[in-house]
């Protein structure tokens, strides 16, 4: 996290889907619906100056897998995610996503 972020990517989007003010503007690089086209991810790890060893998630949309470094250097990722992959709900996941919308708001 940089001097600015006071929160994980976690909490950050719990704050957002709980219409509270996150630090930041949360977002996810990387799944299936939120992913990034191999040539803007190799453009991307290039101009940070990061290596750009691609991997192909989805091959029709030429979907690349993010790397964990990239993911942590832009802090980014959400609950069920990590690294491309989606990884099994835990027990902590659902009692969050139980809460979803807040009691006395609407999620419209």
């Amino acid at each position: 996290m940089n001097q600015r972020e006071t929160l994980t990517p976690r909490a950050r989007i719990i704050k957002a889907l709980n219409h509270e003010i996150p630090d930041r503007v949360p977002f996810d690089l990387g799944g299936n619906q939120t992913g990034i086209h191999k040539n803007a991810y190799l453009a991307l790890v290039r101009h940070l100056g990061m290596p750009d060893q691609l991997q192909i998630m989805d091959a029709v949309q030429q979907l690349a897998v993010p790397s964990e470094e990239l993911l942590r250097r832009l802090s980014c990722g959400h609950p069920l995610h990590s690294g491309g992959r989606t990884r099994k709900l835990e027990r902590g996941d659902r009692e969050d996503l139980a809460r979803w919308p807040p009691l006395g708001r609407s999620h419209r």
